[in-house]
């Protein structure tokens, strides 16, 4: 799962960034508003597991419980108008790309898309473009080490694919047994979601590139109507 070049120190640069942007309650509340829609739309946190983990961190950085109440007011109001959309496309250099989008305006959140990919040299596609590269996984973040042991205890459960910080799981999984077992052996869950994987082979890509991909994904996180972005892997050793 992990990559061996600079594009991986590229990637833990914006990690840094996106650390300290997750503490701002709209990144927080863009987390709880697609822990619903993962979970089915369903409000309840006791029968939501990716609502409850998603509004456990926004509690961890005080974000106030009014706010909490008043997001989840909001979205209960709105929902019967959002439209849920995956955009495919590819970005600089000809990477493979995946959108995820719940918008209650179509039109102005494919404008706003199209327009970042073509300032960075790439195109949306049509339906079907890019997709068969990648595979629908779960993935739990974590923080702690595991020992061989609790790594087959969780292949057990599902897990199929693992790093020191992400899990990942099918689709068809449990990954609420995951989850519960990893915080049985005292690991703290971040986040449990699910993405996009790449299937295909890497992309090489030249630094300045690979920096251009970097700065499309980070201006389409930063819209409000997009959930997640999932990338092919480049490589730029």
């Amino acid at each position: 799962m992990s990559g061996h070049s600079k594009w991986a120190n590229i990637k833990n640069r914006k990690g840094a960034v996106d650390k300290k942007r997750s503490e701002v309650f709209t990144k927080l509340s863009r987390a709880i508003i697609g822990a619903i829609k993962l979970g089915g739309g369903v409000i309840n946190p006791e029968a939501n597991s990716y609502l409850k983990v998603a509004l456990d961190k926004a509690r961890e950085a005080n974000v106030p419980k009014d706010n909490i109440e008043r997001l989840l007011g909001n979205y209960q109001s709105k929902q019967k108008n959002l439209l849920s959309l995956l955009l495919e496309g590819y970005g600089p250099g000809g990477v493979p790309m995946m959108v995820r989008v719940e918008t209650d305006n179509k039109n102005r959140s494919l404008g706003e898309i199209r327009s970042l990919f073509k300032t960075y040299g790439g195109s949306v596609g049509d339906e079907g473009s890019v997709k068969f590269q990648f595979e629908e996984v779960g993935v739990i973040d974590y923080e702690g080490k595991l020992t061989e042991d609790e790594e087959l205890e969780l292949m057990e459960r599902g897990m199929s694919d693992w790093t020191e910080e992400t899990i990942e799981f099918g689709v068809g999984e449990n990954g609420e047994a995951i989850k519960k077992y990893l915080e049985e052996i005292g690991k703290r869950v971040v986040s449990l979601g699910k993405r996009y994987k790449f299937l295909g082979a890497n992309l090489e890509l030249s630094q300045e590139v690979a920096e251009q991909l970097v700065d499309l994904i980070d201006e389409l996180e930063a819209l409000d109507e997009v959930e997640s972005v999932n990338v092919g892997e480049p490589t730029n050793e």
